[in-house]
């Protein structure tokens, strides 16, 4: 099964349900599964209830044990603002690079350099059009685009 709360991935059947915040034990019902909605399902509505049915099939309650609550950012499964922060700024991916850059003996004001240099983040005049910038985004010299590979490579 799916790692996605049901809420999110049966939207739809979410917003139809009459008391959204009952608990799993209100709707298991007589060994099997029973949800008061709104109002009647249409066919579309039907079909995702069936859907939502069969993703249900596949998991086992079991009435000793307790829900816990599971960060998905981190190894250990726990909440750390080191993994927010990471999932923030690297959009999830760890950069073995930028801890280099970061550790690295060298003044701060080269790490920042180096950092905004690896993310494209330098402000070329490709990078400063994309702000609403009305300049020019070619090279003044060559007339190539000016972006950092053209600057510090060719």
């Amino acid at each position: 099964m799916q790692e996605v709360p049901l809420k999110i991935l049966y939207t739809d059947l979410y917003r139809l349900v009459r008391n959204p915040n009952c608990f799993v034990n209100e709707c298991w019902v007589d060994d099997t599964w029973w949800v008061d909605f709104k109002r009647s399902l249409s066919v579309y509505d039907h079909e995702r209830w069936l859907g939502l049915l069969h993703t249900l099939n596949d998991c086992a309650l079991t009435d000793n044990k307790a829900d816990c609550v599971q960060w998905a950012l981190d190894k250990k499964k726990q909440f750390t603002t080191k993994s927010l922060y990471r999932f923030l700024t690297d959009r999830g991916i760890c950069s073995r690079v930028a801890g280099f850059i970061w550790k690295s003996r060298v003044p701060l004001k080269i790490k920042f350099f180096l950092w905004q240099l690896l993310n494209n983040k330098l402000q070329v005049a490709v990078n400063l059009v994309k702000r609403g910038w009305k300049g020019s985004p070619l090279c003044c010299l060559c007339g190539c685009s000016e972006n950092i590979d053209h600057i510090f490579f060719k």
